[in-house]
């Protein structure tokens, strides 16, 4: 199967979610060390911000 074309998902809202992550618009949450998701740790795992923007 084809991973789906992120550009076709740029104008929309969404979230994706597993057991530790959340990904909300460009924001990353690790939901163990962060429940409420209040901090985004993005900035700390460089690969998401390639696979993102």
């Amino acid at each position: 199967m084809k991973a789906p074309n992120l550009d076709d998902f740029k104008d929309k809202l969404f979230a994706v979610r597993d057991e530790k992550w959340s990904l909300e618009e460009d924001q990353l949450f690790d939901l163990e060390a962060d429940l409420g998701e209040k901090t985004g740790v993005a900035a700390e795992h460089p690969c998401f911000k390639e696979f993102v923007c």
